[in-house]
């Protein structure tokens, strides 16, 4: 497996799972102000092993290359991520900005 295509597997599985923690964390909505409850598909642990679990995989594919650029590209994503408000669902009436 070619490094790049081991880095875009990695990096997919990574920022899905990254999107599902943000999207059903409580805490996040709650200091938006955006309060809508929602469960969870998958459990929180799930999600987590999920967002780590490439690291073994390129690890054991002794793509370190690959597991490098991964590291640096989920950090990027976190912060991305970390640094935008959650989206509002389209049934809740828009906030004012007061």
């Amino acid at each position: 497996m070619s490094m790049l295509l081991a880095l875009v597997i990695a990096s997919t599985v990574s920022i899905g799972a990254i999107a599902f923690l943000t999207s059903t964390d409580r805490r996040r909505r709650k200091v938006h102000h955006n309060d809508r409850r929602q469960r969870a598909r998958l459990p929180g642990i799930a999600a987590w092993v999920l967002t780590f679990a490439p690291a073994v995989v390129l690890w054991q594919l002794q793509q370190f290359s690959a597991l490098l650029s991964w590291i640096g590209v989920l950090s990027v994503a976190g912060w991305l991520v970390a640094a935008s408000p959650p989206r509002q669902s389209p049934t809740e009436p828009a906030r004012s900005t007061r």
